[in-house]
């Protein structure tokens, strides 16, 4: 028998059991069960009778272990292939892999790998047919260009899935997420789409990918109750741009890249950014969700559980909201998020500082985070800073600086913002190693005097004062186009650990040797890794490297990169060995980021959840998951799930 037969064979009959309800809860086959398999399988009886007693084995581990589903059965068994399943049966079934690897049987299981395919093959196509009769045929996409680039995201590529779904309206979401799961094919929730953590990847066949840009609505606005409802496909940079009328926002406001990516994707990552440095995460803005389980039911959390459904507040008994937000969309899909809002500030400041040593930037970043006082606080080495603000000629470089000083309140102050960016460049990068930017907010200049005054005084003697450039074009265009390449057409992979401040030099410390030991490797695949930093509220050092090497465009970086870029991109060769030693990178580093007790956001199939949690913690979160998708097919794998 070849691996792949032996593979699809094993895994379908352990898939078929889950189904039936009975992996995890029995290890005897029901004589149903035993029956179809003879008839169904045309092998001899006693072939039968071995493939039966391995996966009563199967079942066996799984009843021990408490595995609950077939993907985490899968997994965690590592049955993707012969030697997996060899390496478990060893001193159960001495004899059955030899009799499986028999010339005769061969025919015999390519007969029924062909029908199980067959099977599948029909019911994929009849869910294609339900699917368009609800949604219409046009919110229903099988071209392949467009499934290929929905099985990508900003590094990695799944398996290309079956269709892309578009649904218009909450009614038509629950619907069709109840007909996919009753085929037993799985689904795979998707935003804005700049994941770099396969969070929406799938890793079965015949996934649907359910696209919720198109539930974009904006359901409430109240400013008596300070709150705003919306839909899990608007955007950061929509909902700011309608809050920006009545004076309020959020206190997370989005991330970077908010004028794609979506508050559903947002919540479901724990995205950070813009309001981090005071307000934290995504998820400390939330108050209310609601949720459709895998078969269509609809739940409510905090306050708008009650009879009244007015979603004004977030606790009451167990935070219910806090279990829903950093699921990755593994726990159900959220159809509707209310959201904590304040005042808008009235004006802001930026201040830029530079630094010789990260433990200079670190102290300073660390004592500005402590004072509360301002809304972003983000730093740079002084390569990504260059990365950054990398030129692509004067021409973008006058657009630029004509961007800002429209954005600014007055044209006349706008021209002195402009000509200040013109007169420093970027001839300040050689006056330090790393860099720290801030926000500065208030309601009058007193505020804003007050706020810088108490920040100066804090990091006195730790660095220099910098023109404050990057501050203030960020706020100027907080949503612009967010990169997924290099500005030298070089691939990317951004990952992250927030780290304890009190962890932070050692860990630094601790990967620029290991980038040391690399140095040889990373030179030959033309690799470099900057570094950017953020502060999550006043006790969260986040510390982002990325991966920049030379290497040709996917579909993704086609659609999601402007044209000057990816004329320098499709110029590189394919670069599968700087590809390969970005995962071996990405894997030591986070072993080492987790060392110094790094938590992640945005954890996806990547971030190492389930491995060092106790066998408490994995209970419960199997079993939320069990009760709200017990079959998993909303998202599998996603948090290890």
């Amino acid at each position: 028998m070849t691996e792949t037969l032996f593979q699809f064979f094993l895994i379908s009959q352990v898939r078929q059991l889950a189904n039936d309800g009975i992996l995890g809860k029995s290890i005897k086959l029901t004589k149903g069960q035993a029956q179809w398999l003879k008839e169904n399988s045309r092998f001899k009886p006693t072939t039968t009778n071995k493939i039966i007693t391995c996966v009563n084995h199967i079942l066996k581990f799984c009843k021990v272990q408490k595995i609950f589903n077939a993907n985490d059965c899968i997994s965690r068994l590592e049955l993707r292939n012969v030697s997996g399943i060899e390496m478990f049966l060893k001193g159960h079934i001495k004899t059955f892999s030899e009799d499986m690897k028999r010339k005769r049987t061969q025919k015999e299981l390519h007969f029924i790998a062909k029908k199980i395919h067959e099977r599948e093959e029909k019911v994929s196509e009849n869910l294609i047919i339900a699917l368009k009769e609800l949604l219409g045929n046009e919110n229903v996409i099988t071209d392949l260009n467009e499934r290929r680039y929905f099985s990508q995201d900003v590094f990695d590529e799944g398996k290309i899935v079956t269709a892309i779904i578009q649904p218009k309206n909450l009614e038509q979401l629950r619907k069709a997420i109840s007909i996919i799961t009753n085929t037993g094919i799985s689904i795979y929730p998707r935003g804005g789409g700049y994941s770099y953590t396969n969070s929406y990847l799938s890793v079965t066949d015949y996934g649907i990918s359910l696209d919720l840009r198109k539930l974009d609505d904006i359901i409430e606005i109240n400013t008596k109750d300070m709150y705003v409802t919306v839909e899990p496909g608007c955007t950061w940079e929509k909902l700011d741009k309608e809050l920006k009328k009545y004076s309020v926002r959020c206190e997370f406001w989005g991330p970077l890249s908010g004028y794609k990516s979506t508050v559903g994707g947002g919540i479901s990552q724990g995205s950070a950014s813009l309001g981090s440095a005071k307000d934290g995460i995504s998820a400390e803005s939330v108050l209310n969700l609601d949720i459709i389980t895998s078969n269509g039911e609809i739940f409510s959390t905090g306050s708008s559980a009650q009879k009244n459904k007015s979603p004004f507040f977030r606790n009451y008994g167990p935070d219910l909201t806090g279990i829903f937000c950093g699921d990755c969309g593994a726990l159900g899909i959220k159809a509707r998020i209310t959201l904590r809002l304040q005042n808008r500030a009235t004006m802001t400041q930026g201040l830029s500082f530079g630094f010789e040593t990260f433990d200079d930037l670190l102290n300073a970043m660390s004592k500005i985070s402590s004072t509360n006082r301002v809304t972003e606080c983000f730093g740079f080495t002084n390569r990504a800073m260059e990365s950054v603000m990398a030129s692509q000629g004067l021409w973008n470089d006058i657009k630029l600086m004509f961007a800002v000083g429209m954005s600014s309140s007055g044209i006349f102050g706008g021209l002195i913002q402009a000509s200040k960016m013109a007169f420093y460049g970027r001839r300040f990068l050689k006056d330090a190693s790393y860099f720290a930017h801030c926000v500065v907010e208030g309601y009058n200049k007193y505020e804003i005097k007050g706020n810088i005054r108490t920040i100066r005084k804090s990091i006195k003697g730790l660095g220099i004062d910098l023109p404050n450039t990057m501050p203030t074009v960020m706020r100027s265009a907080p949503f612009a186009p967010y990169p997924v390449v290099g500005v030298n057409g070089t691939r990317m992979l951004p990952f992250h650990g927030i780290i304890p401040f009190s962890k932070a030099v050692e860990f630094h410390n601790e990967l620029e040797k290991l980038l040391t030991k690399y140095k040889k490797d990373m030179s030959s695949v033309g690799m470099i890794v900057p570094a950017m930093f953020n502060t999550i509220s006043t006790n969260g050092f986040l510390y982002e490297p990325v991966l920049y090497w030379p290497d040709k465009p996917n579909e993704f970086h086609e659609i999601h990169t402007n044209e000057t870029i990816l004329s320098l991109m499709r110029k590189n060769s394919e670069n599968h060995a700087g590809r390969k030693l970005a995962k071996i990178l990405f894997k030591e580093i986070v072993s080492l980021m987790h060392k110094k007790n790094s938590v992640h956001l945005q954890i996806g199939k990547v971030y190492p959840y389930m491995t060092d949690r106790s066998s408490i913690n994995i209970d419960m979160i199997k079993s939320i998951k069990n009760k709200v998708d017990p079959n998993n097919l909303i998202n599998p794998g996603t948090l290890g799930l």
